[in-house]
């Protein structure tokens, strides 16, 4: 018999061997997914870092404004607004030579804190001169604290790394 006539085939050969690499365009996407969530969560973990000092000190004020509307003692406001005023200070500048200001320098430390206010060195902020320490002394609250909540708000990011209930 003539080996060309006889009817075989040839020896099966296995399928190619498929690799991981290169991946196909939809693993492609999902990759490029993870990347973008990834860089989103960091961009906004980031942003929410630095702006936790406003966030902190607008929740504080929130406080402050409706223990104010309870008792409507302004004295003992003007007092607790003075210190949340020295905590945001120290915590936004690191405490750089600022646990001793007062007087017109602490006014013109906060209000550089904020360009383009004056809000404490001319504005109803000024009170905290000498209201937390006089109990006589009369202002307006509800300017005071609208202004505090305007000042706080226009508060820039900080990047301090400084716990903000130890201030």
């Amino acid at each position: 018999m003539n080996p060309v006539e006889l009817p075989l085939r040839d020896s099966a050969l296995p399928p190619p061997i498929i690799t991981w690499w290169p991946l196909a365009p939809g693993w492609w996407l999902i990759v490029g997914a993870v990347v973008a969530l990834a860089a989103g969560l960091l961009l906004w973990y980031r942003r929410r870092r630095r702006t936790r000092l406003r966030r902190f000190a607008l929740a504080q004020l929130t406080l402050l404004r409706a223990t104010y509307a309870e008792s409507r003692d302004a004295h003992a406001l003007a007092a607790d607004l003075s210190m949340l005023c020295r905590q945001v200070l120290l915590v936004a500048r690191q405490g750089r030579d600022l646990g001793s200001v007062t007087g017109e320098a602490l006014l013109m430390a906060l209000d550089a804190l904020v360009p383009g206010q004056e809000f404490f060195t001319r504005g109803p902020g000024r009170s905290l001169l000498e209201a937390p320490y006089d109990p006589s002394s009369t202002f307006d609250a509800s300017a005071l604290l609208q202004g505090m909540e305007h000042w706080l708000a226009r508060l820039p990011p900080h990047g301090g790394n400084q716990n903000l209930r130890d201030a």
